[in-house]
């Protein structure tokens, strides 16, 4: 595709939110042995990952009307 906001991409971020939320609290209560402690960060890692969400849509959105992909591709740029 020559867009980086597509469909496919949309709807990748749902896994990437699970492995990243599931990841860190998984490791916190593997290191602190603890797996009750590491809930109370769960909503600091639910933040994260929708500013990062915020933060690649929006750029991605800015990449695809500049139409840098396209151009790296074909080595305009």
């Amino acid at each position: 595709s020559k867009n980086i906001i597509t469909l496919h991409n949309i709807l990748a971020l749902i896994p990437a939110w699970v492995l990243c939320i599931g990841g860190y609290y998984l490791y916190e209560a593997v290191i602190t042995g603890n797996f009750a402690a590491p809930a109370a960060g769960i909503l600091g890692n639910v933040i994260q990952c929708a500013f990062s969400t915020i933060i690649f849509v929006i750029l991605g959105i800015v990449v695809d009307k500049l139409k840098l992909k396209a151009k790296l591709d074909s080595g305009t740029v």
